[in-house]
């Protein structure tokens, strides 16, 4: 199902997107993929999924229409012990982050938004601001979006959270998202209570750059 199909057929669906790489970096061929799962709040069931990118996605779909067919939830899924070898996965599949991170969104642990949806909130003139923490490496590479703006990189964060506004909400960006949780704890342990991170990464941003 698609959220608005869930939503219709009486469902609360929740939904992820996330960006991973097929397998380890350093294997030749690596490629990304952009999973986006649905699952129901209260059973927790998968209700539906996408795969699409470069990477290698029948293995994927297999594994995802087989959990719809099963009635399994974001719980089963997240603990299934996948074959691991660096020719055809990472050490966790990105079947299992695409599901650990639905599992946290559905238990309130994060704010997410996906590109549409923050592309949205930019067009509405919502208050919200930029958390880049990539190097300036990546951002020469891959550009910044082209909204009210704070480049920390990542290892410099702690230091420098006196540069976060507290006055308006905070969406933290990073390459393909991994950076944006371990920034998003730190802001919370530091009482910042309007955050939240973009779903996949600056690699799932279909729309303009700056």
């Amino acid at each position: 199902l698609t959220m608005e199909e869930a939503v219709g057929t009486g469902f609360s669906p929740v939904q992820m997107l996330i960006t991973a790489p097929d397998i380890p970096g350093f294997m030749p061929g690596s490629a990304p993929l952009f999973i986006r799962m649905i699952a129901d709040k209260g059973t927790r069931r998968i209700l539906g999924a996408q795969v699409s990118g470069p990477g290698k996605a029948d293995k994927r779909l297999d594994v995802l229409a087989t959990a719809i067919k099963g009635n399994l939830t974001i719980d089963d899924l997240a603990d299934v012990d996948f074959a691991y070898a660096p020719p055809f996965s990472t050490a966790l599949d990105a079947v299992t982050h695409a599901s650990n991170a639905l599992r946290n969104k559905c238990e309130g642990l994060v704010q997410s938004y996906s590109p549409v949806e923050l592309h949205t909130k930019a067009d509405n003139n919502e208050n919200f601001i930029v958390l880049d923490v990539r190097t300036q490496a990546e951002i020469d590479l891959l550009g910044k979006l082209p909204y009210r703006y704070v480049h920390i990189p990542l290892g410099e964060l702690e230091k420098r959270m006196d540069e976060i506004p507290r006055d308006r909400e905070v969406v933290i960006l990073c390459k393909v998202g991994g950076r944006e949780w371990i920034a998003y704890t730190h802001l919370k342990r530091s009482g910042y209570s309007k955050i939240a991170i973009l779903e996949g990464g600056i690699l799932a941003w279909p729309y303009e750059r700056a």
